[in-house]
């Protein structure tokens, strides 16, 4: 009975992207479950408390891993009250240095991680630490000499190195950006825009802009000077799963499991698809640009096939794609499945390590080398 049921669900989501007839692509994943190494978060405090659980207080999740280079994984969480962090040697799990701070904001914790150093949030102050996670230089966000064009509460986009940081917040109903370097918690740029981000690499900006009072959007990348820029073509599905992977390449969810790699001028690349029947979507990519991860979810039962966007958010595999060999050459399964939006996930800067959290437990696993490295 499962079978037919999906099939009419990925007919029922599978739209065209400029036109371009979306095709199954064959993968040949390497299934192989054995982590390099695991932690039991509880040893360190983890997990939050029953109060700040986030499922009963929704918002941005408060745990997240970054790698800071190649042989140093940070995680951080919020329990009672409390922001933790720790960081791991990449290689063997062994906690080299650990801190805790009070926290009253649920989005605290780690916002960036580049060139072994780490970007914390801690309320409305920002603070680079080394990996040793002993601070070098700090931003109060509160201060107005600190924040040119720049108030209030804000989200906040990654660049693909972790080098920038690209701010939001909401002034007198204007949306209103801060472009900083990670590495001096410097502002470069800052500007209004009706723009809607979704991503950023070093340079640009990828989002929606409204085009008409009754709510018609443009997919557009602009430079962070500019205030036009360059509108990419799409058919009326407009997904909001629409991620930079290097700076002349972005991904796009188009279907149930289908996503589309797509040049920064709109021109099509190819399809993937997951294996099986897995929903994909969460792209994280390597520093690098050349694979990125993605995490897959499957319809449970058959309530979820009228309201997929609830369910399917539930990780059940994590997945990694090199865009050089063009198929999958990782797939991990998660036993603790949870939402996607509160599973923390990474990739390191050259893409040879997975990390993510399976319940209480924080895994990390190697990933093949490229057969054809990227030229």
């Amino acid at each position: 009975m499962v079978r037919p049921k999906l099939a009419l669900a990925a007919l029922l989501f599978i739209l065209p992207v400029s036109g371009i007839e979306i095709a199954a692509q064959t993968s040949s994943a390497t299934i192989k479950d054995s982590a390099l190494w695991e932690m039991d978060l509880k040893t360190l405090g983890y997990p939050a408390c029953p109060s700040e659980s986030s499922s009963k207080n929704p918002g941005a999740p408060p745990t997240t891993l970054a790698f800071a280079g190649p042989l140093h994984l940070v995680a951080t969480f919020i329990s009672c009250g409390r922001l933790y962090a720790t960081v791991f040697d990449a290689s063997v799990g062994r906690v080299e240095v650990k801190r805790d701070w009070a926290s009253g904001n649920r989005s605290d914790g780690a916002v960036t991680a580049h060139n072994e150093g780490i970007v914390i949030r801690a309320g409305n102050r920002l603070t680079l630490y080394a990996t040793t996670l002993e601070p070098l230089k700090d931003k109060d966000l509160d201060s107005s000499s600190s924040r040119p064009a720049y108030g209030g509460p804000f989200g906040r986009f990654t660049s693909l190195t972790g080098r920038f940081v690209l701010f939001e917040s909401v002034r007198d109903n204007r949306h209103e950006y801060a472009w900083m370097d990670a590495d001096t918690l410097e502002f470069v740029h800052a500007f209004s825009s009706d723009l809607h981000p979704l991503s950023i690499s070093e340079t640009e900006v990828l989002g929606w802009k409204r085009t008409t009072p009754h709510g018609q959007v443009q997919l557009v990348i602009q430079k962070q000077d500019e205030q036009a820029g360059r509108v990419i073509m799409l058919s009326k599905y407009h997904p909001n799963d629409v991620v930079f992977v290097n700076q002349d390449i972005f991904a796009m969810g188009t279907a149930y499991s289908a996503m589309a790699l797509l040049q920064t001028d709109g021109t099509r690349i190819e399809t993937i698809k997951a294996p099986g029947h897995d929903f994909i979507s969460r792209v994280t990519p390597s520093a690098d640009g050349h694979r990125f991860a993605l995490t897959g979810s499957t319809v449970r039962n058959v309530l979820e096939l009228s309201s997929p966007y609830q369910q399917w958010e539930y990780v059940q595999r994590v997945l990694v794609y090199d865009i050089c060999m063009r198929q999958f050459i990782r797939d991990v399964r998660v036993s603790h499945s949870t939402r996607n939006q509160e599973f923390p996930l990474a990739l390191s800067p050259d893409g040879s390590r997975l990390a993510f959290f399976d319940g209480d437990t924080l895994k990390i696993y190697d990933v093949p080398a490229a057969g054809n490295p990227c030229p």
